[in-house]
Formats: structure tokens, C-alpha cells, sequence
């Protein structure tokens, strides 16, 4: 078990309808059979949902585990209430326990549409300001902000895990800075615009959703440090799109392109 995913959809009495996605890989040189169990609870006591999957996998194959969970509106994640769960995976083959993991989870719907960002289908100013490692998050939210932009490089689980936890907004701005390279974007410019670097910038910006998209805090991504445009950002931006369709994902130097979603940012 490598990873979770998690789509939310709220109900018409507003709760959340969560679907888990559990990607399992066999590492055997033969056929495996496997019983997943998982468990979602609330402030680790209260049980959401329980329930199991039988999976069987060939030598080296790979597949995805799949549940749903109705998770309670109260329950929830929102800037105004940060509620987490924990999530409890468990594989048994021949009745052994193989692997265990352990979560917290925060249910949370986020969506982007006519240029409006809503959190559980509720409209959600975005008041950002870009992340300073040299102050403390306290200071930087001081003047209003609700959320923060933060570079890959100081994008740790420890800062990702208070913003979880005090309902902060997080956009994670993969690790790219061409701004210093100019706006020429001909032959030997800036490499916004030059294929050469095609998958270098593929690979930092998949780097920044994988490594982030389990917090609920992560409510977006910006493509990169850069004032100029190019076929390496409207593809990083495409790549993004396929990946988390729902979520912002913005560039700063798109000028009216359309390699950015156009939201409000105060």
C-alpha cells in the first residue's frame, strides 16, 4: 500500500460522500491474495465506517482498493472547523497481518468554477500571502490572510500538518524559479518556452501534487516562479488539470493565457 486518494461529494442533507482509493502493488513473484480491512473514525473513538476488500494480484501487478464513507457535515474539514479522522488500513494474507497504516484524514469538497473557489460547496475567500519560513505562521496570518503560498522546498509535513489542524489554506508552489532568467522566451530565452526542459518542469510540479495532495489544507498549486509563458507551463498545467481536476492551479506570469485558472485572490 503506496498511497490514498480521497474525492468528496456532499449529499442533499450536505454530508460528505467520500471515496477512498488505496493503490496496492504485489512485490511477489506470484499470484497473492490479500483481505484489506479499513476503518474510519472520528477523534479516534467514534466509528464512521469498517469493512473490508478481498484483493488478488499477479506477480508484479498493481491495482486500487476502493471504499466509500458518509461522513457527517459537522465532521467536516473547514478553515472555520479543521476536523480530522483517522483512517486504519490492514492487509492479511492467509490470515497474517501483512502491512498496517495509519492516516488522519481530512474530508473536505474543494472546487473551483466561474472563477470562485468553494470549500463543501461553499463560497471560500482565498486570502493568501506568500510563505516566509522566517516568521512563524501566526505572524505571517496577522494581516488577515487565511492561507499562504508555499514553496516546494518549505512545503515539510510538519508546516503541512499545523495548517491541517488550524484550517490554513495552502497553495504549494512547485520548485521552479525562472524570474531571474528574464522574459525572452526565443531560442536560448527563458526555458518557460523551450522543450528542453519539458519533463524537468512535469516532474517538479507532479512532485508537488503527490508528495502534498493527502492534506487537506492543500486546496491548490501554482506552476511556478515566472512572468513569462510557454509550452512547458500550458503542459505542466494540463498535467495538473488530469491529476485534480477541481483544484486552482495558477501561474503567475500567465498574462491573460490560459495556462491558470482565473480566481480571485485578495
Amino acid at each position: 500500500m503506496r498511497d490514498y486518494a480521497v474525492k468528496v461529494a456532499l449529499n442533499a442533507q450536505g454530508d460528505g460522500v467520500a471515496e477512498f482509493a488505496v493503490p496496492v502493488k504485489c512485490d511477489a513473484l506470484n499470484r497473492k491474495e490479500a483481505r484489506m480491512h479499513y476503518a474510519l473514525r472520528l477523534n479516534d473513538t467514534t466509528l464512521v465506517t469498517e469493512g473490508y476488500r478481498e484483493i488478488a494480484l499477479d506477480m508484479r501487478r498493481e491495482d486500487t482498493v476502493r471504499f466509500m464513507a458518509r461522513v457527517p457535515q459537522t465532521a467536516l474539514w473547514s478553515c472555520q472547523n479543521p476536523h480530522q479522522m483517522t483512517l486504519d488500513i490492514e492487509s492479511r494474507m492467509d490470515n497474517r497481518i501483512a502491512e498496517c497504516l495509519r492516516h488522519k484524514v481530512g474530508v473536505r469538497a474543494a472546487d473551483v468554477a466561474n472563477g470562485k473557489f468553494s470549500l463543501n460547496y461553499q463560497s471560500q475567500p482565498l486570502r493568501l500571502v506568500d510563505y516566509n519560513p522566517a516568521q512563524s505562521l501566526d505572524e505571517q496570518l496577522a494581516t488577515g490572510a487565511n492561507g499562504v503560498v508555499v514553496p516546494m522546498d518549505y512545503a515539510t509535513e510538519e508546516l503541512l500538518n499545523m495548517c491541517d489542524s488550524r484550517g490554513v489554506l495552502v497553495f504549494v508552489l512547485a520548485a521552479i524559479d525562472t524570474i531571474p532568467l528574464g522574459e525572452n522566451i526565443r531560442r536560448g530565452g527563458n526555458p518557460s518556452n523551450d522543450p528542453f526542459w519539458l519533463n524537468t518542469y512535469l516532474a517538479f510540479n507532479r512532485a508537488a501534487y503527490y508528495t502534498t495532495h493527502r492534506h487537506p489544507c492543500v486546496v491548490g498549486y501554482a506552476l511556478a516562479a515566472g512572468k513569462t509563458t510557454g509550452i512547458n507551463v500550458y503542459e505542466s498545467y494540463l498535467m495538473l488539470k488530469t491529476l485534480e481536476p477541481r483544484l486552482p492551479v495558477i501561474y503567475e506570469g500567465a498574462a491573460g493565457e490560459w495556462c491558470t485558472d482565473k480566481i480571485t485572490i485578495r
